[in-house]
């Protein structure tokens, strides 16, 4: 019985320790996280939007040098059939 008695009273007086506090953080504090989280999303978004517009960049140049190459090609292609009929 000393057991359990002591069980008890150690439980209850633990149990305002172990109960969640209903105490709101300082008014600060929730507008500093609401600040930070939009601000690192935005930048997180603005350095995506970056790199995409960077690669997109350098596909165009890719593209650029496979139209030009081909046109550069293409006369040539052209004129050896007809060579090779005459």
């Amino acid at each position: 019985m000393l057991a359990g008695g002591m069980v008890d009273c150690l439980a209850t007086d633990l149990s305002p320790l172990l109960e969640p506090t209903l105490a709101a953080p300082p008014i600060s504090m929730l507008q500093d996280v609401q600040d930070a989280r939009p601000h690192s999303l935005l930048e997180e978004l603005d350095a995506r939007q970056n790199e995409l517009l960077d690669e997109l960049e350098r596909l165009n140049r890719r593209i650029e040098g496979v139209i030009a190459e081909w046109t550069r090609q293409q006369p040539v292609a052209e004129a050896q059939p007809k060579k090779a009929a005459a």
